[in-house]
Order: C-alpha cells, then sequence, then structure tokens
C-alpha cells in the first residue's frame, strides 16, 4: 500500500487490527519515503531497515494487536539511548557510542508494539549536543508526508 504512510497512527493501527494493512507494509512505505527525502532533508543519523522489517514481519504474525502502537513506525531523536544504536547527540565525539540499553521512553514504546527499538527503524540527527531546540514530528512530516 504505497499510500500508508499518510495514514494517522490510529488509522493505521485500526487497519492491521482489522488485517487490512500489514506492519511490514507501513514500514516499505515509510523507507520509501525516506530514501525519496533524505537527500533534501538530511534528518537521519542511523536507519536499521533490516531491524525494522524484522519486527513488523514478527508483529504481522500476532493474531492480536500487541498494544496501542502495535506496527507504528517511529523515530527515536538522537538524546534518547537505544540499545543497538548510536547515540551520538549530535557530536562527532559520540560517534561510537552505543548505551548498550534503551532508555525507559525506548522501552515503553516498543512494549506498546511500536517499531521503535530492539530493533530499531532510525535515528533522528540532532545539532551537536542537543543544543538546538528541535521538534521531532516536523522532521518526520517532511519526510513521511508528500511534502513535494
Amino acid at each position: 500500500m504505497a499510500t500508508s504512510n499518510r495514514l494517522s497512527a490510529s488509522a493505521a493501527v485500526k487497519r492491521m487490527a482489522d488485517k487490512r494493512l500489514k506492519a511490514r507494509d507501513l514500514v516499505e512505505a515509510c523507507l520509501d519515503r525516506i530514501d525519496a527525502r533524505e537527500g533534501q532533508v538530511h534528518a537521519w543519523e542511523a536507519l536499521d531497515p533490516e531491524g525494522a522489517r524484522k519486527r513488523a514481519d514478527m508483529l504481522d504474525k500476532r493474531s492480536r494487536p500487541v498494544g496501542p502502537l502495535h506496527g507504528i513506525p517511529l523515530a527515536i531523536k538522537d538524546i534518547i539511548d537505544t540499545r543497538t544504536m548510536p547515540t551520538t547527540c549530535g557530536s562527532p565525539i559520540y560517534r561510537d557510542h552505543v548505551a548498550g540499553r534503551d532508555a525507559a521512553c525506548v522501552t515503553q514504546l516498543v512494549k506498546a508494539g511500536a517499531i521503535a527499538a530492539v530493533p530499531m527503524l532510525l535515528v533522528l540527527r540532532q545539532p551537536d549536543l542537543g543544543t538546538a531546540l528541535t521538534y521531532v514530528p516536523i522532521a518526520v512530516m517532511a519526510l513521511f508526508l508528500d511534502a513535494t
């Protein structure tokens, strides 16, 4: 479903619960959109497409939704620790820093069924040491919506 990335999270969750949308299809639509827009937006610090596909496939095999965010791909800002992806805080001095554990908020997102971490779809790029004020949904909308 090429336009599934344009659905609201609640509409996507409902379609997945009704078996009218697969989490894998939603992930693929989001990855396609990232491929199309990243050259202009430069929002992503790290991506794990295979990890996201694996989690989506696991969620698609469930007979019932895991939680209220079942199958929803989410971005994690680069100042929040994740177990498997680097947390650089936008600084080259932390280029190789991997926390080895998820922040509590990431753990809760995963428990709610999100495709956010363990494994994770992506990490949003962050200005050096998180010093600039940013509003994550703007970056997400610029990539996932048809803002051309």
